[in-house]
């Protein structure tokens, strides 16, 4: 199928309007007692995608180049919308980061922890630590629709 075929057609063989698409989505949502926005779908999709075009990419180029299929494959009139992904992106990475390092840190104070109480120099109190719990915060989004 060529990348321009529309997905969802009628009995005739047209392309569905915005409001036969949402007249359809909706059905779906109330069939499967969900409760979805699809402009949360969107999203979740358009972060899931850039996501794995930072994954897989092996150089700036190559970013770039995904990227600007993503921008296509979307239909954006105006490039710049990617700007509103990229920030949500950029925070998600940094919340990343700071989880791995709050787990790393755990991981570190829990071998110092025993490393100290097996050489016999003190009584040190074991400190517990709390269960870090990494959600992906996306895919936490999507779901919240879900009410």
């Amino acid at each position: 199928m060529p990348d321009d075929a529309p997905i969802f057609l009628s009995a005739n063989g047209k392309a569905f309007t915005y409001h036969a698409w949402y007249y359809h989505w909706n059905r779906a949502m109330k069939v499967n007692e969900l409760s979805l926005n699809p402009h949360k779908a969107r999203h979740w999709f358009v972060t899931s995608r850039l996501r794995e075009i930072y994954n897989i990419s092996k150089s700036e180029a190559e970013i770039q180049q995904r990227k600007n299929e993503l921008i296509k494959y979307m239909k954006w009139k105006n490039p710049d919308t990617m700007n509103i992904y990229e920030h949500h992106f950029d925070e998600a990475k940094h919340r990343e980061a700071h989880e791995n390092m709050l787990v790393q840190m755990a991981q570190r104070e829990e071998d110092y922890t025993k490393q100290y109480k097996s050489s016999g120099k003190s009584k040190l109190a074991v400190i517990e630590t709390t269960k870090i719990e990494l959600v992906d915060e996306d895919l936490q989004e999507l779901l919240e629709g879900l009410e």
